[in-house]
């Protein structure tokens, strides 16, 4: 497909999806992304820009907008999942964050990748308070149905793990951060593997072995704090 495109502007397109390439590659597109890298605006960040403008009125372009921050909300929706009730479905957190950002989704503004998802990731926290406020009032009705000497010690008095909540939230921050702080060639790298390609895809796109592309990410995954976000492969 003929572009003014970096080689890195669309190797990052082949990860966010057909139509976010098609949309890029359009001469007027390909300009503006063009001269924001020439800017000095990071890649990600001018190429996302562009297809979050465009996804206000295209749900193609919205849907593979979203499904690259899933790859990106998963760990940090799993460290937040650790403290909630039931262990809820990571999915449907994020899910439901969807949900009540379509209706507003041409209200919202796209600064960066980074602030973009930070901005996801406060809204995982609120859900997991809301489902801590929901099982504390489960269990007040459940301890109101107990004989009240077997109630001596209540279960309700256990506060909502705001703590616990917050420290998560840290380890999000730095999470996303030191995403963002990896050298152009290693986000490139990281992000192949979070689309689901295969080591050997990965090799392949860059150039080198899949033995290498697959001990540059496992590099990549031991830089990233908590580490217990990502299970060694």
């Amino acid at each position: 497909m003929p572009s003014a495109l970096p080689a890195e502007a669309m190797l990052f397109l082949d990860i966010l999806g057909p139509e976010s390439a098609l949309l890029c590659c359009q001469p007027k597109r390909a300009a503006s992304i063009s001269k924001a890298i020439a800017d000095e605006v990071p890649v990600h960040d001018a190429v996302l820009r562009e297809v979050f403008l465009a996804a206000h009125t295209d749900t193609n372009l919205l849907g593979e907008f979203l499904n690259y921050y899933t790859n990106l909300l998963v760990p940090c929706a799993h460290a937040y999942a650790r403290p909630m009730p039931h262990n809820g479905s990571v999915m449907d957190l994020i899910n439901s964050i969807y949900v009540d950002l379509l209706p507003i989704v041409k209200e919202l503004k796209f600064d960066s990748e980074l602030t973009f998802l930070s901005l996801l990731t406060q809204r995982l926290g609120w859900k997991v308070l809301d489902h801590q406020r929901k099982d504390g009032a489960e269990r007040r009705r459940d301890d109101l149905r107990v004989p009240s000497d077997m109630n001596k010690v209540s279960r309700t008095d256990a506060p909502l793990k705001t703590a616990g909540l917050l420290s998560v939230k840290e380890d999000c921050h730095t999470l996303m951060t030191r995403i963002a702080e990896f050298a152009p060639a290693d986000r490139t790298l990281f992000n192949l593997f979070l689309s689901g390609k295969s080591a050997l895809q990965v090799g392949e796109y860059l150039g080198i072995s899949s033995e290498a592309a697959r001990k540059r990410h496992y590099r990549l995954r031991c830089r990233l704090q908590p580490q217990e976000i990502y299970a060694t492969a």
